[in-house]
């Protein structure tokens, strides 16, 4: 077990800065079933829309892709039968969320999540930092510290902030969507600039009766590519690597 986290608070939804990547939390979570268990005792499980039994769905929900909005349409959808599962943060990666309704079920289920351009998804996440992460208030020092920067060139160049995606520790989307090996275990993905229609399209193919998705915590910025110097652009390049290769993504297309 990781020692670093003594309650279970602050394992199940980690610090400002994580100190733990989404992987490492999967492994914390999933080390077998049986420990699962005996740390969610039952009478803490919960129910959480990100596994809707009726539909047989569950979300991966990828920090700055309009997950709020998918949370919402799904919380609204879950019926009286809901079953309840092992207490784990909204941001869980795939391999938790595997881990907590068993392999068997995660396999039957559609398991879904949205990506986003890497380039556009740092810089939602700069101005989410300055308008709207203050309200929280384990994230209020980290908001104001990030706020006296006074620019997204000198943000981006903060050290911690190439270490994280929004508040958690981690290095690429595929932190969020892979198992050890590096294979993707999520069964569709959907892209935030698409997202009303891949959302519409999943909706028809699954046989979900959902209404469109609401717009939330959106912050207000101009085009992403007007952010960046050429070695800042490159080190977001870097740091998603993956996810740039696996869809596509350039940073030339808004």
């Amino acid at each position: 077990m990781n020692n670093r986290n003594s309650k279970d608070e602050q394992v199940c939804s980690p610090g400002p800065v994580s100190q733990l990547t989404p992987k490492e939390l999967a492994d914390w979570h999933s080390g077998s079933r049986a420990a699962t268990k005996r740390y969610c005792y039952w009478f803490r499980n919960i129910e959480s829309p990100q596994i809707n039994d009726e539909l047989q769905a569950i979300f991966i929900h990828i920090p700055k892709t309009g997950g709020t909005s998918i949370r919402k349409v799904l919380s609204a959808a879950m019926g009286q039968n809901h079953r309840r599962y092992p207490r784990f943060q909204k941001h869980a990666p795939a391999r938790l969320l595997r881990s907590v309704v068993g392999d068997s079920r995660y396999n039957r289920y559609t398991s879904f999540c949205v990506v986003r351009n890497p380039w556009d998804l740092m810089v939602s996440s700069y101005h989410w930092w300055i308008q709207l992460a203050g309200r929280h208030k384990k994230l209020e020092l980290w908001a104001e510290h990030f706020r006296g920067l006074g620019s997204f060139d000198a943000w981006i160049r903060d050290p911690k902030v190439l270490e994280m995606v929004n508040e958690f520790r981690a290095g690429d989307l595929s932190d969020w969507t892979d198992d050890n090996a590096g294979t993707c275990i999520v069964h569709r993905i959907l892209r935030f600039e698409n997202l009303g229609k891949d959302w519409v399209a999943l909706c028809d193919e699954e046989g979900w009766a959902l209404p469109q998705l609401p717009v939330t915590n959106a912050s207000k910025r101009s085009d992403f590519r007007g952010y960046y110097t050429p070695e800042t652009a490159q080190w977001v390049a870097t740091k998603f690597q993956t996810t740039i290769d696996r869809y596509g993504y350039d940073f030339d297309t808004p």
